[in-house]
């Protein structure tokens, strides 16, 4: 069966299915177009995950208004903020302008996704990244917390920031899929009860779902991503999206089992990349995964982006416990 049929039939839920794909950056990769699409096209192959996750630099979306970055030229660290063109109040607007998203930096994603598609062939579910409007905003302070503030002191001067931030996204994302991508990983940092509950609704709520719906019927799948502790995931299961993936293993977020009671969509997670896909050992991995609590709709991942440092045997582990739970033959 192909990645694409397996992966539709895991979000039918018709019958018993678990999926798997994780992810990871490669720092030091991540600014070369050849290196990039190499990357994960090896990453793809290596592993044969139900979907690729194209996971680029997180830097490009701020990069499109000028700001700057550039490698550590460590494969463990991500990329150092040189510049950022915000720097008074009156900046923001001044900055944030219409800018089309098929040029600049938002061409060489795109160029990365036809590459990436055309060495893998059509059978791949490719996902392209895409952060929240919230999120591409707060990445342009040195201090991205620092944002709350600012929304909250001048909700108009941020609602016409916001309003070209939606727009340009939502113009790459019609191109990315254009480009070969099937769908999004759409990500967000801030959904979570730390974040005051005017800030949450007025500007992060109101700009995902602008973004999400003029986007839905062109994108064959959404991932929505809720990053940190506390989230607000059950706050956003009304999101249009076929897959929801949050940190749920221990800790402060909803579990499972109450996720699946509101929601059709399909359960992503399961395992901790500061926990047992980093200490393993292997066969303890493996036996995890086959103990587990299996969501009706599961794909098996890391709550997050993994470090890079992860074992390989670990990342193996997990795709041979998966691959013998639908009673596959995988190679390792």
């Amino acid at each position: 069966m192909s990645p694409r049929a397996y992966l539709e039939k895991v979000l039918a839920g018709r019958e018993p299915a678990v999926g798997v794909s994780l992810w990871r950056h490669f720092y030091e990769h991540e600014f070369s177009l050849p290196a990039y699409v190499q990357a994960m096209v090896l990453f793809y192959e290596t592993y044969q995950w139900d979907f690729l996750k194209l996971n680029p630099r997180s830097t490009y979306y701020v990069e499109a208004w000028g700001a700057r970055f550039e490698p550590s030229g460590d494969p463990l660290t991500g990329p150092r903020m040189v510049s950022t063109p915000i720097q008074a109040l009156v900046d923001w607007s001044r900055v944030i302008r219409p800018i089309p998203a098929t040029e600049g930096v938002w061409s060489e994603q795109l160029e990365a996704i036809r590459q990436v598609r055309a060495r893998l062939g059509p059978e791949v579910p490719l996902l392209q990244t895409v952060f929240a409007p919230i999120e591409v905003c707060s990445r342009f302070l040195p201090r991205k917390e620092d944002l709350a503030a600012l929304l909250r002191a001048h909700p108009s001067l941020f609602h016409e920031v916001f309003q070209v931030i939606t727009e340009v996204l939502t113009g790459f994302v019609l191109a990315c899929l254009e480009a070969g991508a099937d769908g999004i990983f759409f990500a967000t940092q801030w959904a979570t009860e730390s974040v005051p509950d005017e800030v949450f609704q007025t500007f992060e709520r109101q700009y995902d779902l602008a973004l999400l719906r003029a986007i839905r019927r062109r994108a064959e799948w959404v991932v929505l991503h809720v990053c940190g502790p506390q989230t607000r995931v059950l706050e956003m299961l009304d999101y249009p999206a076929d897959m929801v993936h949050w940190e749920w293993v221990g800790g402060s977020n909803p579990t499972p089992e109450v996720v699946e009671r509101q929601t059709s969509q399909a359960i992503v997670g399961g395992l901790l990349s500061r926990g047992i896909l980093r200490f393993g050992p292997p066969d303890r991995i493996y036996d995890y995964i086959h103990r587990s609590h299996r969501p009706s709709r599961w794909i098996v991942s890391a709550e997050c982006t993994f470090p890079p440092d992860i074992p390989e045997t670990h990342l193996r582990a997990v795709r041979k416990a998966v691959a013998d739970l639908r009673g596959e033959r995988w190679l390792s």
